[in-house]
């Protein structure tokens, strides 16, 4: 399910792969289908494919991150997202796995984003486990 997920995770296919995910989960821990997934999605520590690819996504992002240009490389001023990527507004990057991620990862809290590799995916992995985002939408960082 998560193979090369930060590829096609942006395609409006995902929703169909999320309905067969709550099935799949259901119908391991013996739950019917009027049941709820999103406390078994808590309940089991399970990710649900919007919290992977908004995961998988953060992740690449945060290891380019330093060959990407931020807005403080633009400009001197102190602002609010001084510490931003900046995401290409053509576009060949709308929709794109590079400009999805770039929007993802800038929503994420300064704190967040200046933790080294391994602690940065274990916290956003921890906080997505308690979110349990249905939707890519519900992500607010």
């Amino acid at each position: 399910m998560s193979y090369a997920i930060v590829y096609w995770g942006f395609s409006p296919q995902l929703e169909s792969v999320f309905l067969l995910q709550k099935r799949a989960v259901r119908a391991v821990f013996g739950y019917g289908s009027r049941t709820s997934c999103r406390p078994l999605f808590k309940e089991y520590g399970i990710l649900t494919i919007y919290a992977q690819v908004i995961l998988d996504s953060c992740c690449l992002i945060h290891k380019v991150a330093p060959t990407l240009t931020k807005r403080s490389d633009i400009h001197g001023y102190n602002t609010k997202y001084k510490n931003n990527i900046i995401n290409s507004s053509n576009k060949i990057m709308d929709g794109s796995f590079l400009g999805e991620g770039i929007k993802y990862y800038n929503k994420l809290p300064k704190e967040l984003r200046s933790l080294g590799p391994e602690p940065f995916r274990n916290t956003l992995k921890g906080q997505l486990l308690e979110m349990v985002p249905y939707s890519l939408g519900e992500f607010k960082g």
